[in-house]
């Protein structure tokens, strides 16, 4: 059973969508580009977390190193429909002795199952 990823990340984050496109180029520089697959928008996020507690710090690297960047868990972000997502790249940063801040790049994957 997916887990769902509850934490809320710093106001700033940052979508980004690259549509995968088949193209094919015919003579004179005529191109013709068709969707490649059924699901051609995956969303990739870039999120922050501040200010977090040493222990909320800990349990959300321990949700991302327990999912490794292989095993998908569900999330919405700023009001988008819940989807399937991957992380397999974070950075903790110790700002002082009693906080630290998480950045980390969540993957819309399209796997079967829920």
């Amino acid at each position: 059973m997916a887990e769902t990823f509850t934490w809320r990340p710093a106001f700033g984050a940052s979508a980004s969508a690259h549509p995968a496109v088949t193209t094919s180029r015919f003579g004179d520089g005529y191109a013709q580009r068709v969707p490649s697959g059924i699901n051609t928008m995956p969303v990739k996020l870039s999120l922050s977390f501040n200010n977090l507690s040493r222990a909320s710090a800990d349990a959300l690297e321990s949700f991302l190193v327990r999912h490794g960047g292989v095993r998908w868990f569900w999330y919405s972000h700023a009001g988008r429909p819940v989807a399937k997502f991957i992380c397999g790249e974070w950075q903790r940063i110790n700002q002082d002795r009693d906080a630290d801040t998480i950045t980390c790049t969540f993957e819309q994957v399209f796997d079967i199952g829920s």
